[in-house]
């Protein structure tokens, strides 16, 4: 179940996740078991009374906490049990290819799943094993702003939902029949960075994308490209290449590019 916080239903970030997911409007104080998501500015218009049921809801290892922008700076370990400092912290020269990021998150963290150069972009944190996941995002996930990207935003927001939720996600068919999907442009994007088709690659999709992509799986999905003409021999197609305009997914291939490039002169 995702919900989010009735009280803030109007704002743009919502409108948005609907766009991307069927949301169910509730209280703080009518919270249940499931995914609650709430834009780091709507964390801090919350009251004292609120953060303690939030706090409280938390205490469930089956429920998770997702924020993301907008954001403003804060110390988030002021608001949520933690052991660790947590903070938001405002930095306008954070990039992800063409996106502005506009915030770090600052902390050690064992989990990691988005981030570049400049730091931490997507992080999940858990206080203890008994309790729930927090999740915090700075990438722009729900702008609306940004509607020619928001196809890959839909998916790299569902994958970062915890596994207890995998009805949610989008899982790679293992099915003879060719489905063009998000596992595939993402291949021909690092495709087109100039990063190949090593099956050891299955690892950045997950690392920049957050979706889990196996060896063979990867191996399969080249195979895929090939047979439909997206990859000619070692290389994207002009189908490859016309597929990612259409998609509006250069500013990914631009940031790609650019990390790899900067990754060999290191």
């Amino acid at each position: 179940m995702v919900q989010i916080i009735k009280e803030f239903s109007n704002r743009t970030e919502y409108k948005v996740l609907r766009k991307y997911i069927d949301i169910k409007e509730v209280s703080v104080e009518e919270l249940t078991k499931g995914i609650l998501i709430v834009p780091g500015i709507v964390l801090l218009k919350m009251n004292l009374l609120q953060i303690k049921k939030l706090n409280t809801w938390l205490e469930n290892s089956s429920n998770q906490l997702i924020l993301l922008p907008n954001w403003m700076e804060v110390d988030l370990s002021k608001i949520f049990d933690t052991s660790i400092k947590i903070q938001i912290e405002k930095k306008n020269t954070v990039y992800a290819g063409d996106i502005n990021c506009n915030y770090l998150v600052n902390g050690k963290f064992q989990d990691v799943f988005f981030y570049n150069d400049s730091g931490n972009l997507g992080v999940n944190y858990r206080n203890n094993t008994s309790s729930g996941i927090i999740t915090i995002i700075t990438l722009p996930l729900l702008d609306y702003k940004l509607s020619m990207n928001h196809d890959v935003f839909r998916d790299m927001l569902f994958n970062c939902f915890i596994k207890a939720t995998d009805s949610l996600s989008i899982d790679i068919q293992e099915n003879d029949e060719f489905v063009l999907g998000r596992e595939h442009e993402y291949v021909l994007i690092f495709l087109d960075s100039g990063y190949g088709l090593k099956k050891e690659n299955s690892k950045l999709v997950k690392q920049y994308f957050g979706v889990e992509v196996s060896e063979n799986q990867f191996e399969k999905i080249v195979k895929d490209l090939r047979e439909d003409e997206y990859i000619i021999e070692q290389n994207i197609s002009d189908k490859g290449r016309e597929l990612i305009s259409n998609k509006k997914l250069r500013a990914f291939v631009k940031f790609l590019r650019g990390r790899k490039e900067k990754d060999e002169w290191n």
